[in-house]
């Protein structure tokens, strides 16, 4: 399957070649896992991704429908608690519920002004 891309210097992509230009999907992706992203501290993806293998053995398929059956019920439970009538809420609801369990295993840490962003209204923001 060939890929239409609108490669702009904006986008990262102008040192391919600028213009549009019909790469296929496996060429595509291994063009853009193999950049070096800010976000990434100047690693490409694919780097950052090899060096997490290891990591992720422990995230068997067992763990991970564990993992997301536990944020399905938190995310629920908030739902019910907060009396959700919106799609906003139930999207801040989710990102809590998440955000919660990636903590309680220690996955994350929250250390700036103990925060997260975007701020919701006062009756959804925990701070």
């Amino acid at each position: 399957m060939a890929i239409w891309v609108d490669l702009t210097a904006s986008q990262g992509l102008a040192d391919i070649r600028p213009g549009v230009v019909s790469l296929d999907d496996a060429e595509l992706t291994r063009e853009l896992n193999h950049r070096s992203r800010d976000c990434l501290d100047g690693q490409v993806a694919c780097e950052v991704f090899q060096d997490a293998m290891p990591a992720m053995k422990v995230y068997t398929l067992r763990k991970r429908r564990e993992t997301l059956d536990g944020i399905d019920e938190l995310t629920m439970a908030l739902i019910e608690v907060w009396a959700v009538h919106a799609q906003q809420q139930a999207e801040a609801a989710r990102r809590l519920a998440v955000e919660t369990w990636l903590q309680r295993n220690g996955v994350i840490t929250i250390t700036q002004n103990k925060e997260v962003l975007p701020v919701f209204p006062k009756q959804f923001a925990r701070n």
